[in-house]
């Protein structure tokens, strides 16, 4: 089992590293032994949310020159998970068998007590360090396929972790490398009602020659809130895909399809979406991409 070194921060309010310190040898520390009792001991979560932010934390997964994703200067090779009861896990309040429960997982290199003690945490060693995020979602649906719901903030390579204690944590030296990624976060999302997924929609007479194959395609995308746009050359490549098919008839398609594109920066509109399928009808000639192009994304996110 590496232990990696990585950035301690004074406190979760603040930015710049204050040193550096062993990954492992911080986790299983006792230096915070009182402070964890007494954080357990409080019954409002709010004192414990107040006394916990005054705690010293690392950033798990790397050395940091200031504590934001873009300033990572070495990742520790490990993402940390959240596994916390409340709304997330309602049906889960022995977190001590918890623990137990996951102690099967070989991927599992530690698992502890939350500062709260209403939570565990586990870190886990990924193969690729540059695909942070893609092991993240796959790690999201390895649990959920167990039940288990894990914090989504713990995508972000910064995400912090504070100090805690647990006197009976999980450790395997051997744990083995989590290996799977997925590129996009998949969501289960309750039904809505076509209304509701065709809001912020331009109202376009659906075309005519479109073939059936492509009703449930829509009605599932809408369904599930699913992006299958990915990023910006995967929503061109669509684009274009659709422009080449079906021409100025593709834009329903096109909308329907790009209304859940959100990343940290951009999220849909009818005006951008309308400005690319622009772009598409214009260039869509000069690239290789077929209506295939379009299936097989849809394939690759389970809409076909």
């Amino acid at each position: 089992m590496k232990n990696s070194t990585v950035s301690l921060f004074e406190s979760y309010k603040q930015k710049l590293p204050i040193g550096q310190v062993k990954l492992f040898d911080w986790v299983c520390s006792e230096r915070y032994k009182e402070e964890a009792k007494y954080i357990r001991s409080l019954s409002e979560k709010s004192e414990q949310r107040k006394y916990k932010a005054e705690l010293p934390c690392i950033t798990p997964s790397g050395i940091f020159s200031y504590c934001s994703d873009k300033y990572l200067d070495l990742h520790s090779g490990y993402i940390c998970i959240d596994i916390d009861g409340g709304k997330d896990n309602p049906e889960i309040t022995d977190f001590e068998k918890l623990k137990q429960d996951l102690s099967s997982i070989e991927c599992i290199a530690y698992c502890g007590l939350s500062i709260s003690g209403n939570g565990v945490f586990c870190l886990i060693p990924i193969e690729h360090p540059r695909y942070h995020k893609e092991h993240f979602y796959a790690l999201e649906k390895f649990f959920r396929d167990r039940g288990i719901v894990i914090d989504t903030s713990c995508k972000n390579v910064s995400r912090l972790r504070g100090a805690s204690y647990d006197a009976n944590p999980i450790l395997n030296s051997n744990a083995s490398t989590f290996t799977d990624r997925i590129e996009q976060p998949i969501r289960l999302i309750k039904q809505h009602t076509n209304d509701e997924n065709m809001q912020g929609i331009p109202i376009i007479k659906t075309p005519q020659n479109i073939p059936m194959i492509m009703t449930p395609i829509l009605q599932r995308i809408g369904d599930n809130q699913m992006d299958i746009t990915g990023n910006h050359l995967r929503w061109f490549s669509i684009g274009c895909a659709l422009a080449g098919e079906y021409g100025e008839e593709g834009r329903y398609i096109f909308h329907a399809v790009s209304r859940f594109y959100k990343t940290e920066s951009y999220q849909y509109t009818r005006e951008e979406t309308d400005i690319m399928y622009d772009s598409c009808l214009k260039n869509y000639y000069k690239y290789k991409y077929t209506i295939g192009t379009f299936y097989h994304w849809c394939k690759e996110y389970g809409m076909i």
